[in-house]
């Protein structure tokens, strides 16, 4: 689907990852997490033709993508003593776009699912709107289903 150089000795990993039907390869230059490099390439390819739809470039700490755009937290950095200097709010970008938009100071960490923008919460699943990233709705989840998730229940869905 897609090749990758690297230049010099640089860590990066190359992945294919599908959102509602849609093929993406992602370019993660942190590869070894535990770098702090935190730069990710995200494509999307025809799945067909393998021909490029869209490139985004983004500096985050997580991302995930709802429908033609890209929710992310950005790039924490931290002074010489690892304290927060910037960074850190929520993002949504279009595909393929330099453009962001800011959307909260503090946000939790979402989730794309089913076509939804959802975060876990202990027991709860909260649903939020894309656009307003106000909340929509919340459901209650047995803890059965995600106390013994690894490495974390917020992670996996």
């Amino acid at each position: 689907m897609k090749s990758a150089t690297s230049p010099s000795y640089v860590k990066n990993a190359i992945y294919a990852l599908t959102v509602g039907g849609r093929l993406f390869v992602i370019r993660d230059w942190g590869a070894d997490w535990t770098s702090g490099n935190k730069s990710f390439g995200i494509k999307e390819i025809d799945p067909h033709t393998g021909t490029s739809i869209s490139d985004t470039d983004i500096n985050a700490e997580w991302f995930t993508i709802l429908d033609d755009r890209i929710y992310f937290k950005r790039e924490v950095k931290t002074d010489l003593f690892s304290n927060r200097s910037s960074g850190g709010e929520l993002t949504v970008r279009r595909l393929g776009s330099t453009d962001d938009t800011e959307l909260a100071a503090e946000a939790p960490r979402f989730q794309s699912v089913g076509g939804q923008l959802v975060w876990v919460d202990a027991s709860q699943l909260l649903r939020f709107d894309p656009s307003s990233r106000d909340l929509i709705s919340t459901s209650e989840i047995d803890s059965v289903f995600t106390e013994n998730i690894w490495p974390r229940p917020r992670s996996v869905f």
